[in-house]
C-alpha cells in the first residue's frame, strides 16, 4: 500500500501541522477498524490495520516532536485507540545547522 492511499490525517500530518496555528493542540489517532475487523473499505479504498499503523508510526516518528501535537497510542479493540493513552513527546534531534530552514517548529 502506498502512502497516498492512506487517509490524509495519517499520511500528510506535516501539511496539517503547518496549516494549524501553533497555539492549537492537534490530536492524532490512527483509523479505528472496530471489533473483529482488521480491514475496512473507506471512500472506495481498502485499508488494513497493519498498513495504517505503520503509516501512523512513520508520521509520529517524523512529527512527534512538534510541541502542539499529541499522538494517541494505537491499540486493538475492544477499547480501540483510547485517547487517554498517548505516545510520549519525541525530542527533535535535528542538528542546529539544519533546523534554521525549518521555521519555528
Amino acid at each position: 500500500m502506498r502512502r497516498a492511499d492512506l487517509p490524509t490525517i495519517i499520511y500528510d500530518a506535516g501539511a496539517l501541522i503547518a496549516a494549524v496555528d501553533p497555539a492549537v493542540e492537534i490530536v492524532f489517532s490512527p483509523l479505528a477498524f472496530g471489533e473483529g475487523r482488521d480491514s475496512m473499505r473507506l471512500l472506495g479504498r481498502e485499508y488494513r490495520r497493519p498498513d495504517v499503523w505503520l503509516a501512523y508510526d512513520e508520521a509520529y516518528r517524523a512529527f512527534g516532536h512538534v510541541p502542539n501535537t499529541s499522538w494517541v497510542r494505537p491499540s486493538p479493540p475492544p477499547q480501540e485507540n483510547l485517547p487517554v493513552f498517548r505516545l510520549p513527546q519525541l525530542i527533535d534531534e535535528t542538528p542546529v545547522e539544519l533546523s534554521a530552514g525549518r521555521g519555528a517548529r
